[in-house]
């Protein structure tokens, strides 16, 4: 936030009332185009990540982990049983999930001991 002080003397203050000083700041300075924050549209329940994972036939597991600096890394973790079926469609899943929910998503496999 960016401040403006003008510094009147006081023998000089009716005059500048007069002239309407502060109007003339006031709308210099706020008629600018100030940047939007975000989206003024809420984002429909159908387009969420958790609408998505719910309805995707493919047995998986979310797991959101939060880092120090306080970003998200989200991971989806699928089904190494169906990992023959499931690995060639690893892209469209990011694509769809990057799309609709907007959110950055990391697909794996876990891995198993043994």
């Amino acid at each position: 936030m960016k401040d403006i002080i003008i510094h009147v003397p006081i023998g000089l203050r009716k005059s500048y009332h007069k002239v309407y000083m502060w109007y003339r700041c006031y709308s210099c300075y706020y008629l600018k185009d100030h940047p939007n924050k975000g989206s003024a549209v809420q984002r429909p329940r159908n387009r969420t990540l958790t609408a998505l994972f719910m309805k995707t036939p493919l047995k998986m597991k979310l797991y959101i982990r939060y880092q120090l600096d306080g970003s998200k890394t989200m991971k989806v973790f699928l089904d190494p049983k169906k990992r023959n079926n499931t690995k060639y469609n690893l892209k469209t899943f990011f694509a769809v999930y990057m799309k609709l929910p907007g959110k950055d998503v990391e697909f794996e496999y876990p891995v198993t001991e043994g």
